[in-house]
C-alpha cells in the first residue's frame, strides 16, 4: 500500500487500474480499487449516477451500448445533407433497440484522437438490421465534413447508443401530435413518422417543416409516402427565402391544451416558437425540444470553463456556492464546472438527459448570480428574462441561487 505504484492511473496514457491491484488485497481491496478507478474515468454527471446508486441500493440503469457499426450505404438527399447507414459489423441484427426520436454518439477520427458527435435517428425503431442518420455539411465542421468527404462504404465507426429523451410513442391522451422543424432538425421527427405509421397510429399528426429554399427540402418523397400510410397526417412545408418562418398565424389552428409538440431547429427559430405556442396555451410541459450541438460550440464552452477556472484560481477563488431556493441545502461548485456536473458530484438531483444541451430536460431558473452560458434555443425570450437556463451549459463566475 505504500509503493508509488500503488493507485488506479498508469504512465500510459488511457490505461488505469482497477481491483486489488489498485488498493490492497481482497475482496474489500478489490471493491475500493474498482471505486477508485470508476472516480478516475467516469466523468461527473456519471459519477453522480454511479453514487447515488450506491447510496440508494439499487441497480444500475442500463447504459448505452457501445461498440463499432459498418457504415453499409452512403446516400445524397441533398447537396448539403448525407443519409448514412450504419448496420452490424456481422450483419446480423442490431445490438441495440432505440425509441423513435433517439440520437447516437459517433467518435470520428480527424485528429490526433477521435472526436465525439451526435446525430439524430431518422430511420424507424422497429428496422431491426440497421440504423440510419442524416448529417448536414456544416461550414468548418470537422465531423460532419469528415462524414462527407472522406467517408464510404465499408469503413467501421465506434457508436453509443441510443441517447435522448426527445421521444414519442402513442398516447391517448394527445389530441394533437405536431411535430414542427428546421432544416436538418426533421431528422428525429422522420423517425416518430415512421414509429408512428409502423403502430397503425389513426391520431391527427401535423408536420410543419421549413426550409430555406426548394434545393434544400430533405425527405420528400418519404414524407409522400408516410402520407399514404398515415390517413391523419397533415403536411405543410415552408420556403422560409419565399414565405418567411413558421409564425403564430401557421401554428394557431394545431395548439391547444390537448397538443403534443417536438420541436426540432435553429435556435432563433426554436425560441421564437416556443414563444408563440406558449402564448397560444400549449402547456409548456407538452413542448419537447431538441438542438443542434455542433463541435464547435462544445469547444467554446470548454474554452469558457478553462477561463473561469483560471480567472478564479489568480484570484484565490477554489469554489463558489449554488443555494437552492426554498430552504434546501447547497452544494458547492468548482470554478469552470456546470451547474449539473457540480450538482451530480453532490449528489444533488436534478433532470437531466444528454448533458450536453441538445435535449433541453436540465432546465433551471437562476435567481441571482453572474454566469456564463449558452442557452441553444430552448427558451423562449421571456422564459429567459425569468431566468431559465440549462443546468448543463451554465458555468458560475460566482455564487448563484437556483430554483428547479
Amino acid at each position: 500500500m505504500r509503493s508509488a505504484r500503488a493507485g488506479c492511473r498508469t504512465p500510459v496514457k488511457g490505461l488505469f487500474v482497477a481491483g486489488q491491484d489498485a488498493w490492497g488485497s481482497g475482496v474489500v481491496g478489490a471493491l475500493a480499487g474498482g471505486l477508485m478507478a470508476a472516480n478516475a474515468v467516469l466523468k461527473p454527471r456519471q459519477l453522480g449516477t454511479m453514487w447515488r446508486t450506491i447510496r440508494a441500493g439499487r441497480p444500475a440503469p442500463s447504459l448505452p451500448w457501445q461498440g463499432y457499426l459498418r457504415v453499409a450505404a452512403v446516400e445524397a438527399l441533398t447537396p448539403q445533407i448525407r443519409r448514412i447507414r450504419l448496420e452490424p459489423l456481422d450483419g446480423g441484427a442490431m445490438p441495440f433497440a432505440f425509441t423513435a426520436g433517439q440520437y447516437v454518439k459517433v467518435d470520428l477520427p480527424v485528429a490526433v484522437e477521435p472526436i465525439e458527435r451526435s446525430y439524430s435517428i431518422c430511420s424507424g425503431p422497429g428496422e431491426t438490421g440497421f440504423v440510419e442518420i442524416a448529417v448536414k455539411h456544416e461550414p468548418d465542421g470537422l465531423g460532419s465534413g469528415f462524414l462527407h468527404d472522406a467517408l464510404a462504404t465499408g469503413q467501421a465507426l465506434r457508436v453509443s447508443g441510443p441517447h435522448g429523451e426527445f421521444t414519442w410513442a402513442p398516447a391517448a391522451a394527445e389530441a394533437t401530435l405536431l411535430l414542427i422543424a428546421g432544416g436538418v432538425g426533421i431528422t428525429p421527427l422522420m423517425s416518430v413518422l415512421v414509429a408512428a405509421a409502423d403502430a397503425g397510429h389513426a391520431g391527427r399528426i401535423v408536420l410543419l417543416a421549413s426550409f430555406r429554399t426548394e434545393e434544400e427540402v430533405v425527405f420528400r418523397p418519404e414524407i409522400t409516402a408516410l402520407q399514404d400510410r398515415l390517413p391523419g397526417l397533415e403536411v405543410s412545408i415552408f420556403i422560409t427565402g419565399r414565405e418567411g418562418r413558421i409564425g403564430a398565424a401557421a401554428l394557431r389552428p394545431y395548439a391547444g391544451a390537448m397538443t403534443r409538440v417536438h420541436l426540432c431547429g435553429p435556435a432563433p427559430m426554436m425560441q421564437d416558437l416556443i414563444g408563440h405556442l406558449t402564448e397560444l396555451q400549449v402547456p409548456r410541459e407538452a413542448i419537447r425540444t431538441e438542438a443542434f450541438v455542433s463541435g464547435r460550440s462544445q469547444e467554446t464552452r470548454r474554452e469558457k470553463a478553462h477561463t473561469i477556472a483560471l480567472t478564479a484560481a489568480a484570484s484565490g477563488i477554489t469554489e463558489f456556492t449554488i443555494g437552492m431556493a426554498g430552504g434546501e441545502p447547497g452544494f458547492p461548485c468548482r470554478p469552470g464546472q456546470s451547474v449539473l456536473d457540480a450538482a451530480n458530484t453532490a449528489g444533488v438531483d436534478l433532470p437531466q438527459s444528454c448533458g450536453e444541451g441538445a435535449c433541453g430536460t436540465c432546465r433551471v431558473r437562476v435567481l441571482t448570480g453572474a454566469y456564463e452560458t449558452d442557452t441553444r434555443g430552448m427558451f423562449s425570450a421571456g422564459e429567459l428574462a425569468a431566468g431559465w437556463r440549462l443546468a448543463c451549459q451554465t458555468l458560475p463566475t460566482e455564487d448563484l441561487l437556483i430554483d428547479r
